[in-house]
């Protein structure tokens, strides 16, 4: 009551009559709000640490419902204005606080905060109670090791068990990606950190949604437009066809029209009767650029950052996933003296159990094949063109090793098996049979071999 005293007197003193009106005011809703807290389990109004810094104003009003304090002593952190969400992917990449919960007071609504609170709306006061309980609760089983995690892989795994939910993506016009996942993490990092972990087994993940790509750029914020097969103009009209019963002719509308009559333009008699002197049998695409037409237009992609042109068949598409916590790790995050995440792995999973199919006396090498090429193809031709030459290839390979070995496809390279077969022997062959797969593709992509023996892979 002293402190309370003393912060009242020093505000009479530099404060004009109506403020301190207000203030009292605030000190009456400040027990308010302590009665509200206890209500719903908390002994005490939560201490928040606030994003960006509070105006005064902003200070009085988040005074009446919280504690103001540092990271280091808070509850939960409150983000006020959205436009500052992006400064919280630093602190959940490098701060030491980052298992805390975020609540969102900004007027938009930001969907990467964990709760939304508005101080006239009790049920949010109950839902941000209840979520400062849970973090702290869930946060008190994590190992040490997780608690204090400093690489972006441990610390999303113990965000994600502190959270208590599956990291779903949500729309974002505001992101290249065109997506954005919740928690604030980097979310041009996050996406190769959540798959390097789902193939080590920590993640599950499921299929959300395919997006188109700038080849340029990456970005997903593409204008999908019709173009001209022969100039790549947007600029198409459809025009409608007339056939000329008589002569046969077939031609576009225009190339008939003389003045408000039609004239066949191969036998000039005039056209009377619209189905028995000729019909429409349909339309075609008019350039306005380059007056070419055609039946079918071809598929476009504009991109709205950078500007590049991509051809419908050349733009590589991205998949779009949600990711979820396995028992596995779980396990890592909250059993003593456990290592946080599995190292990477040299081969991929499906290597390793397709070589513990085999027996050690069978499987004698892997060799992984990478295409040397690949940019370059991509660059002229399109990353799906790429991938059917890809295909083929890996269909000829498999093909021509059906009865002495295994070929399984990976991310970014793929993988040979052989049976009864000697890495020295591979090595030495290798080139030839990587050569005789490529011969019938339209198009090199360069295969490498990196020959490994089976007793000196690097296994997990």
């Amino acid at each position: 009551m002293e402190a309370v005293a003393k912060r009242r007197t020093l505000y009479q003193a530099t404060a004009e009559p109506d403020d301190i009106t207000v203030h009292r005011k605030s000190l009456l809703d400040q027990k308010a709000a302590t009665t509200f807290w206890r209500k719903r389990g908390l002994m005490r109004p939560p201490n928040v640490w606030v994003v960006p810094k509070p105006t005064p104003e902003q200070s009085l009003m988040l005074d009446t419902c919280f504690r103001l304090t540092t990271a280091d002593r808070a509850d939960l952190l409150v983000l006020l204005d959205e436009k500052s969400a992006g400064e919280l992917a630093g602190w959940r990449s490098h701060g030491t606080s980052f298992l805390l919960p975020v609540v969102d007071m900004t007027r938009g609504g930001v969907h990467s905060c964990d709760i939304t609170f508005k101080a006239n709306d009790p049920t949010l006061w109950s839902e941000v109670a209840a979520t400062i309980v849970k973090f702290a609760t869930r946060r008190s089983q994590l190992t040490q090791l997780a608690r204090g995690a400093t690489d972006l892989e441990a610390r999303l795994l113990a965000y994600l068990y502190v959270a208590d939910k599956p990291l779903i993506p949500f729309a974002d016009p505001t992101s290249q990606l065109f997506i954005r996942y919740p928690g604030f993490f980097p979310e041009r990092e996050l996406r190769g950190v959540a798959e390097s972990l789902s193939k080590r087994g920590m993640l599950t993940r499921s299929f959300v949604d395919r997006y188109h790509a700038c080849a340029a750029c990456g970005s997903h914020r593409l204008n999908v437009r019709e173009e001209c097969l022969s100039c790549r103009s947007a600029q198409l009209s459809e025009v409608a066809l007339i056939h000329h019963f008589r002569c046969a002719e077939l031609n576009t509308e225009d190339a008939f029209r003389a003045g408000t009559d039609l004239r066949c333009p191969k036998c000039r008699q005039q056209l009377r009767h619209y189905g028995s002197d000729y019909d429409k049998p349909g339309s075609v695409l008019r350039c306005a650029a380059c007056h070419s037409s055609n039946s079918e237009p071809a598929v476009g992609f504009s991109c709205q950052d950078c500007g590049a042109h991509t051809d419908g068949e050349a733009a590589p598409t991205c998949d779009i996933h949600s990711y979820a916590l396995t028992a596995q790790a779980i396990a890592r995050l909250i059993t003593p003296d456990s290592q946080l995440t599995t190292p990477r792995r040299a081969l991929p999973h499906a290597v390793e159990e397709e070589i513990a199919r085999l027996s050690d006396e069978v499987a004698n090498a892997v060799a992984v094949i990478r295409y040397g090429r690949r940019e370059r193809v991509i660059g002229a031709h399109g990353e799906i063109a790429f991938g059917k030459l890809r295909s083929l290839f890996v269909e000829n390979l498999r093909n021509l090793i059906v009865e002495s070995g295994r070929v399984v496809a990976g991310d970014e390279a793929d993988y040979l098996i052989l049976e009864d077969t000697e890495a020295d022997e591979l090595v030495r062959h290798g080139a030839c049979l990587l050569e005789q797969c490529e011969a019938v593709l339209a198009e090199r992509i360069g295969p490498e071999l990196d020959v490994l023996r089976i007793d000196d892979r690097i296994v997990t």
